[in-house]
């Protein structure tokens, strides 16, 4: 396997053409990602599969945060979440509202 042009020794064999491999240090990405290159030979068959590995910045902290109920029981929350960090691509951010 190769990450970034460099071998990358798998850690862990998940069986059915799965892999685990563990990577330090990881740069931001480019917005398209960078690829993890697998290359198999199983049976004289040569394959390329991968996947795509994507890192983006953390998001920002949520600014303009307010709450507020009518009823008691309901709570209905709003709040400037910050400029997007993950480029065009379409993944989300979760927020989870804790009490203390």
């Amino acid at each position: 396997m190769t990450y970034g042009g460099v071998k990358v020794k798998p850690s862990q064999d998940l069986g059915t053409d799965s892999f685990v491999i563990s990577v330090k240090n990881v740069r931001m990405t480019k917005s398209e990602g960078s690829n993890v290159i697998c290359v198999l030979d199983k049976n004289g068959n040569m394959a390329n599969p991968g996947t795509v590995l994507l890192v983006t910045k953390l998001p920002d902290e949520p600014k303009h945060f307010s709450c507020s109920t009518q009823d008691l029981q309901s709570l209905s929350c709003r709040w400037d979440p910050g400029a997007r960090h993950n480029y065009f691509r379409s993944l989300s951010v979760n927020y989870t509202l804790q009490e203390w």
